[in-house]
Order: C-alpha cells, then structure tokens, then sequence
C-alpha cells in the first residue's frame, strides 16, 4: 500500500520558527522601547569594548517658573445711583398723550383745553402707575367745541418725591 509522505512536520516546524522570529523581535521592540529613555549610548567599530564610552549631547532641562497670583483688588464701595425721577412725553397729540418715567413711578393726568374746561374723560380720572419699563399712555375722547391750544399736566411720584411737567397740543 501506498503512503504520502509527511508533510504536516515540516508544516509545523516552519510555523514554529515563524512563532520563534516574531518572539524575538517583539522582545527586541519592547527592549529598545525601554532603553528609549536612556541619553548615554556606546558605540564602538569592533567586537571589543572601548576604555571610554561615546556619550551623546545632553540638554540641560531649562528651569520655569512658576506664574505668580496677582493680588485681587479689593472691590470699592460707590454709592448706587438711583434713578432720578423725571417726566419726558414721549407722544402728545389731541386724545393722546404718553410719558416716560420711573417704573411704578404714580401718575395723575389733567388737560385743560382751550375753552378754560378740563377734560372730564374717566379714563384720565384718578393715580395710575408706569409699567415696567417706565411708560404710560392715556386715551380719550376729545370733548370740547373749541378748537386751539390745550395743555396736559402730569404728576409723577416714587420715593418721596414728586416732579411735574407738561406739554400742548391743538384740538
């Protein structure tokens, strides 16, 4: 009967040599990486050591300094300017009129037309106050037969204290 000649041992012993060569070059890798860290080298033309090694140039490593806290101001009191309270219209017209102030500030509104009557809308009866932003605006209806000049007078009061300002416009 007829028999193959073994060839799975050469197989293995090939594989085997492969493994061997990678294990040796992994530790050479792992070897050169470790000696990485090391600046002195040796090197020599023939198989016997020389009496005094080769040294490569080393760097000195150069000193930082640290940077240094600046000292933090101490923070300075100033007086809180408060708002000073003031009227500014910022639309008169006949039926119409809006200011600008203080926000909460209270107001009062009187429009004395040019008959010498003021105006008795209801809407410009009593103390309203100005929005957040500081702004107010009064509507009615003109009742009057004349036809000229009038005048709004607003009031405006927060904190204690009161300014007053007014402002025409023609019927």
């Amino acid at each position: 009967m007829y028999q193959q000649p073994k060839r799975h041992i050469g197989r293995k012993f090939a594989i085997g040599c492969g493994a061997l060569v990678a294990l040796v070059v992994l530790i050479a890798v792992i070897a050169a990486v470790a000696n990485s860290g090391n600046t002195s080298t040796s090197t020599s033309s023939s198989t016997q050591p020389t009496s005094q090694p080769t040294r490569a140039a080393t760097i000195a490593p150069t000193p930082t300094l640290a940077p240094t806290k600046k000292p933090t101001p101490a923070p300075t009191h100033q007086p809180t300017q408060l708002a000073q309270l003031a009227i500014t219209f910022t639309l008169v017209d006949s039926g119409d009129v809006a200011v600008h102030t203080l926000p909460g500030a209270a107001l009062t509104i009187k429009v004395l037309y040019c008959s010498g009557n003021y105006a008795t809308s209801q809407s410009l009866q009593g103390t309203v106050k100005a929005d957040i932003a500081g702004d107010y605006i009064w509507n009615w209806n003109v009742e009057t037969s004349c036809h000229g000049r009038a005048t709004a007078y607003v009031t405006a009061s927060a904190n204690g204290k009161t300014v007053s300002g007014q402002a025409n416009f023609t019927t």
